[in-house]
């Protein structure tokens, strides 16, 4: 059967947005597609709510009083009754609530949330999908970048805030260069380190559009596939989280996403 993702691609802006603002959130993004993709490129297309689900699973298993706001695959009633019997979330999960429960942490001397963190990233590294693999190891890269920045400033340990061991993890330990010595080995690391982290606002836009750049590097050659899906999903999240900020620069970056979507379709 031929997936019918040239209509697919041509309607996200139809989905997304309502009078130049974005209308429905990641969770409700992936829910209007879900059933019209095959089942295997559905399973991929959770995986990019998955760190918010994370997110949330973390603020009811640990009682905090925040609301929670950030939009995944499972709803708060959903994730309160899979923590009493999870079978409908992923093995990760499921395994790190048996954890949490018994209190018997599965990485030592990491936060609860760095362990599931830990455990995500361990699964959604090792997919068969080539984007989702390459897009997650981006993500677990910056953020053990971003965390050994703080760590050198706050003068803490990286065993308590690093996650996931790979060539980068190697070199954040054992560098005691400035720059890590990451640029030699990460292609980005040079355009990241250019980044001023003392001024949140501006430098969390500069991170929104830097994180929004590597996407578009990793983006399929062909966009009327289930990438190309996956990849406003995930430009929606970002734009998402920027818009607690600023709406207006949140959708302006979505938009730009959405508008070279569109030449595509026309072009073709």
């Amino acid at each position: 059967m031929t997936i019918p993702y040239h209509y697919i691609v041509a309607g996200l802006p139809d989905i997304i947005f309502d009078e130049h603002k974005i209308e429905l959130g990641l969770g409700a993004f992936i829910n209007e597609l879900l059933d019209q993709i095959p089942p295997v490129d559905a399973r991929w297309l959770r995986y990019i709510g998955f760190p918010n689900d994370n997110k949330n699973l973390i603020a009811l298993l640990t009682n905090q009083s925040d609301p929670l706001v950030l939009t995944g695959n499972f709803s708060e009633e959903t994730l309160r009754a899979e923590i009493k019997n999870p079978d409908q979330v992923p093995e990760y999960m499921q395994v790190f609530i048996a954890a949490y429960q018994a209190n018997s942490p599965l990485i030592q001397n990491l936060s609860w949330e760095n362990q599931l963190n830990w455990l995500f990233y361990e699964a959604a590294t090792a997919v068969e999908n080539r984007f989702l693999r390459e897009w997650f190891t981006f993500e677990l890269d910056l953020r053990n970048i971003l965390a050994a920045l703080n760590c050198r400033r706050a003068k803490e340990s990286l065993e308590t805030h690093l996650i996931g061991r790979n060539e980068v993890t190697d070199l954040l330990f054992k560098s005691s260069a400035a720059d890590f010595s990451l640029p030699a080995r990460v292609p980005w690391a040079d355009e990241l380190l250019a980044i001023e982290f003392d001024h949140i606002p501006t430098s969390e836009e500069k991170l929104a559009r830097f994180r929004l750049q590597q996407l578009e590097e990793m983006a399929e050659p062909e966009p009327f596939n289930i990438e190309t899906v996956m990849g406003v999903g995930i430009a929606l999240s970002i734009a998402e989280r920027w818009s607690f900020l600023d709406d207006t620069t949140g959708a302006e970056m979505l938009q730009k996403i959405i508008q070279d979507l569109e030449q595509n379709v026309k072009a073709e």
